[in-house]
């Protein structure tokens, strides 16, 4: 309802997928493919992404980042992660694969198509917007 309170990233997007209208693709209104395309990325994003971004950045493992970036590389449809389609993996990814580009750049081989995709989001305007000079890591 309207007056729920969300306090987890991943119930967040569940709510926002439920409701969406405009360029971000409602999660009923996607195919049982794509379906499965956004909670793999999510599940990516949340399990294997997150734990590792943090090492990288607490002085940790970079080899590992980079390896993760490029089986994540494989996994882009394009020109958004899963299709032609903004979905909820979009918005699960953005935040934390732009920060990732920010400080240690999405450019070797083997991240051409995450590159492209950061490219695609940075000119939608609803991610544009989302998008803050001023930040700090979160995990």
């Amino acid at each position: 309802g309207e007056n729920n309170v969300y306090a987890d990233s991943e119930l967040i997007l569940d709510a926002v997928g439920d409701i969406s209208e405009g360029i971000l693709t409602r999660t009923a209104d996607l195919s049982d493919e794509e379906q499965t395309q956004v909670s793999r990325w999510r599940e990516v994003i949340s399990k294997q992404l997150a734990p590792v971004g943090k090492s990288a950045v607490l002085g940790g493992s970079m080899p590992k980042l980079r390896s993760l970036l490029k089986e994540m590389n494989d996994m882009v449809v394009g020109p958004y992660l899963c299709g032609e389609r903004m979905t909820l993996a979009d918005c699960a990814a953005f935040p934390f694969l732009w920060r990732i580009d920010q400080d240690y750049g999405i450019e070797g081989d083997g991240e051409e198509k995450l590159r492209d995709w950061l490219k695609v989001c940075l000119e939608t305007d609803a991610i544009k917007r989302t998008v803050v000079r001023s930040w700090w890591w979160w995990w």
